[in-house]
């Protein structure tokens, strides 16, 4: 098993394309989760249902994953757009 990391930023869309905002310290705008998975399929599901938990809040964000340090990433998760860019909430 892998440990795969769900994150979410403060977001918004302007002219010239999106900005997020990282927040140093303080509460995020949504919680971080950490999940275990084995393939690309669990990471799909886990990012679809954090995504749906965060469009709850109503809030503009940016979602993001990674894998642990150490963690191997699945066969076919360089593919997912997630894991090339961020996925918007609310945008």
């Amino acid at each position: 098993m892998a440990t795969l990391i769900l994150n979410a930023y403060s977001a918004s869309r302007w002219e010239g394309g999106l900005s997020i905002a990282f927040a140093i310290g303080g509460e995020p705008p949504f919680p971080r989760r950490t999940v275990e998975i084995k393939t690309v399929v669990d990471v799909v599901t886990a990012l679809e249902e954090y995504k749906m938990e965060a469009a709850a809040t109503g809030k503009a964000l940016a979602v993001s994953i990674m894998m642990a340090r150490g963690h191997r990433k699945p066969p076919g998760f360089n593919k997912l757009p997630a894991a090339i860019r961020y996925e918007t909430v609310n945008l």
